[in-house]
């Protein structure tokens, strides 16, 4: 007798796999846009990279705490925080008269990152079967992937 697959597209996963295509995929647009404007308020090319890693030292140092309180306070208001910094930092962009005042907004983008990316991962794999976790992530990962495409 064969056992019966449990749903792995519940309106659950695909909202979490959704709004995770749009997290990178706003993400992802900066990438190119951001040397040019920081190259427009008078960024040299080592301020370029002082720009990208301070968003990458603030994720990967976010990253442990976000996992704690997601664990501790709920999943979804950290992921609301994280997503409501990504998206002040991102609206602030265009205000900012230096290169200094864009490397301090970039390591608060780079927190929201590290808050939302780890929040997204793991609400999915709140909502996964675990008979089916493999695929389920795999799909989710697919999110990602089709947000740099």
């Amino acid at each position: 007798m064969e056992e019966k697959k449990q749903p792995l597209w519940t309106r659950d996963f695909i909202m979490i796999a959704v709004i995770n295509l749009f997290l990178f995929w706003g993400f992802q647009m900066l990438l190119p846009t951001l040397p040019l404007f920081a190259k427009s308020l008078g960024g040299s090319d080592t301020m370029l990279g002082w720009i990208v890693g301070s968003a990458t030292v603030a994720s990967l140092l976010i990253r442990p705490v976000s996992g704690a309180l997601l664990d501790k306070m709920g999943r979804k208001g950290i992921f609301a925080a994280g997503l409501l910094i990504i998206i002040a930092v991102t609206l602030s962009f265009g205000w900012l008269p230096s290169v200094g005042a864009l490397i301090a907004v970039r390591f608060l983008h780079g927190i929201g990152w590290g808050i939302a990316s780890t929040a997204s991962s793991t609400i999915a794999s709140d909502n996964i079967p675990k008979s089916r976790f493999g695929e389920g992530m795999g799909y989710f990962s697919l999110s990602s992937s089709l947000a740099m495409a």
